[in-house]
């Protein structure tokens, strides 16, 4: 338990006013930050509750239902909290409540915190209802045994997130545990660890991992060396269409290593991995074609190849194409197109081409005479240098943290020359603390060096440093001011920001037809976020004609990119037929795209819908299925006033259906008087219901009566 304090008290802090982990930041930290409130004991309490929730719901995300920040911040403030199970014992849901109060002084002490739930936690596992379902108790003893193992090394709850659901079967999460193992982050690097996790994904199908899998017999990492075993996985990963598997098969049969020696197979593969604009797999079929090998000689494909994968950064394949330009009996001579590869080579990247460009500038042969265009190259050439070296990072994430201090050396170079590109990613650098000391304000320096050339993600970034007061004092009219310059060539997120500001009234003059102006600019780039503020500025009519029309136009932009609240919109607008044709089938459609994503208004739309057969015509699986969420969410009072007889009126509704678990809950509701008057009769019956359709806890709950009476 001690060591889930540092967990909360790390995601609380991660976020700022209206970003970050906002489930887990205790409300008094969400009000207005012109009257800060700053980070205590009873801030880190809150959070402790939420991790404890956490564990109680399987690692569920809080408040994930309830869609965007802006909607959870102000459910959080209105006392919203999630729903522990129906299973958590009463000392623990006790704690947990208690952490979450409302009031910061009637939380317990992190001590108390600590001390009750050491006690209680046992009980999370022997459930004191009897209602525990077995396998996740084993899940759990599991857990607590591999947590002993080596996370006590990982104190942030986002990765034991992942070891619960990597043990839990999750491919995902099991990918992530084999790079953290692999990369040696927040743990010691173990190659076998690494390989057995990336192993459990791959058996689940798991393309990359198949090709890490793939990588670690062939390099003999974690595994004993195999060129069998590596073959076996990348012709897994290659059939699941992944270009670097494609290329190293190619490769495998070209080498004769294990595979037959096979030029048309290994053509093959490589024709499959340059189609996916692999570069390597394009230089070897151009090199392929120029020396005749598994295809016909044909020099004008060569070239071809090369050029594709010069076009990918291939650097190999720039020199290749170079010399055949320059040798007369392969390409007609010209030295004026080697230049040019030269110069491709150098505007794509590759400080080798860079580094000789300005010699062929000094002697004014091909590219034009004059220093100032070599000096120019060099600079670029710093800067590219450094993206080079971001490139092996990712090949070799071991070494990152002396990539990350090469690269912001390489950087530093070419911005102080005045490159905007190397600028921006020395802000960048500075802001991650990613190889220099992590520094807000000297992001903010070279951002506005990089801004002030025009550069609209530097102004865009240099925007929210003034919006959010990091490495400079807040202002939004700042903030406003570097929105717009970005908005205005385009950058869609500077767009949505400068919406809501004229919205709002914060750095500019309150203006809700500049703000239609802008979310509709950042809309049709496909912003949902936009879409939606645009539709219901068109549905309330603000700062634009009201139009129906136009509004379910947007919500459905939105709703198609899965905007939960655009689907609840869109949906309730064919259910009235406004804006839309009257729809039952759309509007049960939009309803249960949402209930889906967790949204409990949609759910009792839905099964709103459904009891009324408004034109839709449900499996009867469906119907109960809603039903059941119905029940729920009023049980729970999730997004709705908490009502134990609506909970009853659903349960009801699908335990006619024939649904076994709905019968099983009614039962427990009128044993418990919840909803209705209680009655240990009415409850045998519903449960001799469930029990005969086999439901387990119907049988556990009759079989605890009997004892009590014989």
């Amino acid at each position: 338990a001690t060591s889930m304090t540092g967990e909360a008290t790390s995601l609380s802090e991660s976020g700022t006013w209206g970003l970050g982990t906002t489930g887990w930041v205790a409300p008094e930290l969400l009000t207005d930050p012109a009257d800060p409130v700053y980070y205590s004991a009873q801030t880190d309490v809150y959070a402790l509750g939420m991790v404890m929730w956490e564990m109680a719901a399987n690692c569920t995300q809080p408040f994930k239902a309830l869609g965007d920040i802006d909607s959870r911040i102000k459910a959080i403030l209105n006392g919203h909290r999630e729903t522990l199970p129906d299973n958590t014992p009463t000392k623990y849901r006790d704690l947990v409540e208690r952490c979450w109060h409302q009031d910061p002084s009637q939380r317990p002490t992190v001590k108390e915190v600590i001390q009750v739930y050491d006690a209680s936690a046992d009980a999370c596992v022997d459930n004191n209802d009897g209602d525990a379902d077995d396998r996740s108790i084993q899940q759990a003893a599991d857990i607590d045994a591999y947590h002993a193992s080596f996370l006590p090394e990982m104190d942030d709850v986002v990765r034991a997130h992942y070891c619960q659901a990597a043990i839990r079967g999750s491919g995902e999460a099991q990918l992530f545990l084999g790079w953290i193992f692999g990369a040696g982050y927040w743990i010691d690097r173990n190659d076998n660890e690494s390989f057995w996790w990336y192993l459990q994904a791959a058996k689940q199908g798991i393309v990359v991992a198949q090709l890490q899998v793939a990588k670690m017999y062939q390099q003999g990492l974690g595994v004993s060396e195999s060129d069998v075993q590596a073959a076996t996985w990348y012709r897994r990963a290659a059939e699941g269409g992944n270009a670097e598997a494609q290329f190293q098969l190619g490769t495998m049969y070209a080498d004769g290593r294990v595979v037959k020696d096979d030029n048309i197979q290994a053509v093959r593969w490589f024709r499959m991995a340059a189609a996916q604009e692999n570069s390597k797999a394009q230089a070897t079929l151009g090199l392929w074609y120029s020396l005749g090998r598994g295809v016909s000689h044909d020099d004008d494909e060569a070239a071809y190849w090369f050029v594709k994968a010069a076009q990918n950064g291939n650097e190999e394949a720039l020199s290749n194409l170079q010399r055949m330009y320059l040798d007369e009996r392969r390409v007609k001579q010209s030295r004026t197109n080697a230049a040019n590869w030269h110069t491709m080579a150098a505007k794509q990247g590759y400080d080798f081409a860079q580094l000789r460009f300005p010699t062929m500038s000094y002697d004014g042969r091909d590219v034009g005479q004059g220093n100032g265009e070599a000096v120019k190259w060099r600079m670029r050439a710093a800067q590219l240098v450094a993206q080079s070296i971001f490139a092996t990072t990712h090949e070799e994430v071991h070494r990152a943290e002396q990539n990350y201090a090469d690269a912001a050396k390489w950087y530093t170079k070419a911005a102080e020359q005045g490159d905007k590109e190397s600028q921006f990613n020395l802000a960048r650098m500075y802001y991650e603390g990613q190889g220099v000391k992590q520094s807000e304000a000297e992001a903010v320096k070279w951002f506005k060096k990089a801004a002030e050339q025009g550069d609209k993600k530097s102004q865009f970034c240099l925007g929210s440093m003034y919006h959010y007061g990091q490495g400079v004092k807040q202002g939004d009219t700042e903030a406003a001011k570097w929105f717009t310059k970005a908005a205005e060539q385009g950058h869609q997120i500077s767009q949505f920001n400068l919406a809501r500001l004229y919205k709002e009234g914060r750095g500019v003059e309150k203006s809700d037809t500049e703000a239609v102006k802008w979310f509709m600019k950042a809309a049709e780039q496909g912003d949902k976020e936009s879409q939606f503020n645009l539709a219901r500025m068109y549905y309330e009519g603000q700062g634009v004609e009201q139009s129906p029309t136009e509004a379910a136009k947007w919500y459905k932009k939105a709703a198609e990119q899965g905007h939960q609240i655009s689907q609840v919109s869109l949906g309730w607008m064919y259910k009235v037929g406004w804006g839309v044709k009257y729809s039952g089938t759309e509007a049960a459609m939009w309803f249960k795209k949402a209930a889906e994503q967790g949204d409990g208004q949609a759910t009792l739309y839905l099964a709103e819908l459904y009891k009324a057969r408004g034109g839709v015509e449900p499996s009867d699986v469906d119907v109960v299925k809603w039903y059941l969420e119905a029940a729920k969410i009023y049980k729970d009072g999730r997004g709705v006033e908490q009502s134990d007889i609506d909970a009853v009126k659903w349960y009801r509704m699908a335990a006619e259906q024939g649904n076994a678990e709905a019968k099983y809950r009614l039962g427990k509701m009128c044993q418990e008087g919840r909803g209705v008057e209680q009655s240990d009769a009415e409850a045998t019956e519903w449960f001799t219901r469930a029990e005969a359709q086999g439901h387990a806890k119907a049988a556990q709950k009759l079989k605890r009566k009997r004892s009590r009476t014989e």
